[in-house]
């Protein structure tokens, strides 16, 4: 039976859990995605498509290197085939290995994949193109899965001990502070970028109801593009200061907001619907860290809040 004193931290050890089995779980989600009918060619289409705005030497590499010979050597078949059987493996293995010690070789293993997909299928999430927004899908759905990999490497007693106190919620504020910075670019306060940013998520798909608030904003945007960026610039500044401090109800709900406004409006939902959606994308990703963050959170209060805590009781389980 564990003393009173162990057990505030055993809401710690969930918010760990969370980004485990979410983290499979986008995983898996990606590996059944691409055994969509055609998705071979589909997928070509929809990489080919984000070297909008790249550097020259990368759209070489990446349309003129490997998409073209994946075309011409007859290899995309093949190429969709085993890039769905790792994710399914990394994703099942992540989701039965979480209570083992073994799992932890598929979080190693998911390091360099998900590095691969962000440069050859992201295309590193814009950086070389230096056009980087939080809004439209910035800074790439593998890039915050190498991060949650990373972050669950970490000793349990990093988790168990408080050593990851807080840690959470500071890092998603120091993003999102960021992402306000490279938010306030030259080329986002242009109409053409802004309207191209969402036309881009929206044409994926079938239009129709779902796609009519994309359509909305994006001729918002094409038209108003100074008070729309301002706009955006100003959210994203405010839920990074107010995610870096003591995050308050106020905090989660804007951050759960902007993160639901990116995957619908930003992101077309990663076009999920169109049959050619290689991954979620990153709002529900967003989405992940802020519930961990959250439950994160209320450990802390659960801890230095004397009244709070509880009394000895069942360990929880991770």
């Amino acid at each position: 039976m564990p003393t009173s004193a162990q057990v505030p931290d055993q809401p710690r050890i969930s918010a760990r859990s969370l980004l485990w089995v979410g983290l499979g779980a986008l995983w898996l989600l990606d590996g059944l995605l691409a055994l969509q009918p055609n998705m071979y060619m589909n997928m070509l289409d929809v990489v080919a498509m984000g070297g909008w705005g790249q550097p020259a030497w990368m759209v070489s590499l990446i349309n003129d290197g490997v998409i073209q010979w994946l075309y011409t050597s007859h290899s995309a078949l093949a190429a969709n085939a085993l890039l769905a059987g790792v994710q399914i493996t990394i994703g099942g293995g992540l989701l039965m290995g979480r209570a083992r010690q073994w799992g932890r070789l598929f979080l190693i293993a998911s390091l360099p994949v998900a590095v691969v997909i962000w440069f050859f299928g992201e295309w590193a999430g814009g950086f070389f193109g230096l056009d980087v927004s939080l809004i439209s899908g910035g800074p790439g759905a593998a890039f915050l899965y190498a991060l949650i990999a990373w972050l669950l490497l970490q000793p349990e007693g990093w988790w168990q001990t408080g050593a990851a106190e807080g840690r959470l919620h500071r890092w998603l504020g120091w993003t999102w502070l960021m992402g306000a910075v490279l938010q306030a670019c030259p080329d986002f306060w242009k109409g053409t970028t802004q309207s191209l940013t969402f036309l881009g998520a929206a044409v994926l798909t079938r239009q129709g109801a779902l796609t009519a608030p994309i359509h909305a904003v994006a001729t918002f945007g094409g038209a108003h593009p100074v008070l729309l960026n301002a706009l955006f610039v100003l959210v994203m500044a405010v839920l990074g200061v107010g995610l870096w401090r003591a995050p308050a109800r106020w905090t989660w709900t804007l951050g759960v907001l902007l993160a639901l406004f990116t995957w619908w409006i930003g992101e077309n939902f990663g076009a999920l619907l169109s049959g050619a959606g290689t991954d979620p994308n990153t709002g529900l990703v967003w989405l992940l860290l802020l519930a961990a963050a959250y439950v994160e959170q209320r450990a802390h209060l659960a801890t230095s809040q004397p009244g709070r805590q509880r009394t000895a009781g069942p360990a929880v389980a991770d």
